[in-house]
């Protein structure tokens, strides 16, 4: 038998209980795990296409750590400045660590090294790993692209108005 999805609004649960408690009565012997989470909208395509926009200015201006950046190396500089972690199933950064000489974006754009340290006479590189911003809701894009506005600002880019940008984070809002 396959899983159930159900979203619904809290107001309007009690319309869905019966069909609950019918599903559940159906099925076979064993154990089962319930979840109810709330559900986060995602950000939106205008902030999207604005985030990468101006990350795309970015990358034509910014030298970081004394190299020119692509426009997908900006952005990754962008999550890791403003983006969110991987958090694992027990709430803990997701870390990975790899032989020296191993470099582990190449595999993960959006992992970033955090040290290093030696066992056993072997070195070892650790990274962080973020989510990229495909993954945020509303609330975590709107502070991802308010990150690259003020980038953009201290670069001396053009951004959209005030007005204009509140707008766009306001529709972000509107959605959560």
């Amino acid at each position: 038998m396959a899983g159930l999805t159900l979203r619904f609004f809290k107001d309007k649960f009690n319309h869905i209980l019966g069909s609950i408690i019918d599903y559940i009565q159906n099925l076979d012997d064993g154990e089962y795990e319930l979840t109810i989470r709330k559900k986060n909208q995602k950000r939106s395509l205008n902030a999207n296409n604005y985030s990468w926009l101006l990350t795309d200015k970015l990358s034509d201006v910014m030298v970081i750590r004394g190299v020119k950046l692509s426009k997908e190396e900006m952005h990754a500089e962008m999550i890791f400045r403003y983006g969110q972690p991987r958090i694992d199933n027990n709430g803990e950064l997701v870390t990975y660590s790899t032989a020296q000489g191993v470099k582990l974006p190449e595999f993960f754009p959006y992992a970033k090294e955090i040290g290093e340290s030696e066992l056993k006479g072997k070195i070892f590189t650790h990274y962080r790993v973020y989510r990229g911003s495909h993954e945020y809701t509303a609330e975590e894009f709107s502070i991802f692209l308010a990150g690259i506005i003020e980038e953009c600002k201290e670069q001396g880019i053009p951004t959209e108005t005030p007005d204009e940008i509140a707008r766009i984070l306001s529709l972000m809002e509107a959605k959560k």
